[in-house]
């Protein structure tokens, strides 16, 4: 997939979780989209943003859905790949 495919996956997720924060479905696919674009990164840094911001979203899925399975299972996948300086907080 292009990088901007990605960018317009953000951004139609980002546009789903505002129209129904309560689905748990669209902060689990924004952070697949932004775990794949880390993936590519053509830096560390921008890598570890990448998966700072889908931690964040996974993070926000579970105060609105709290204990959703695929949301608890995708934070601690994302988490595992973050250094110490950039832990997900619950």
């Amino acid at each position: 997939m292009k990088l901007e495919k990605f960018g317009d996956a953000e951004t139609a997720y980002q546009k789903a979780i505002a129209l129904d924060p309560k689905d748990p479905e669209s902060y689990y696919v924004l952070a697949l989209a932004l775990n794949e674009q880390a993936k590519s990164a053509r830096s560390e840094a921008s890598r570890v943003d990448l998966l700072a911001k889908a931690c964040q979203s996974l993070t926000e899925g579970l105060r609105q859905v709290p204990d959703e399975p695929h949301l608890v299972e995708g934070r601690a996948a994302i988490a595992s790949k973050l250094p110490e300086s950039a832990r997900c907080a619950p």
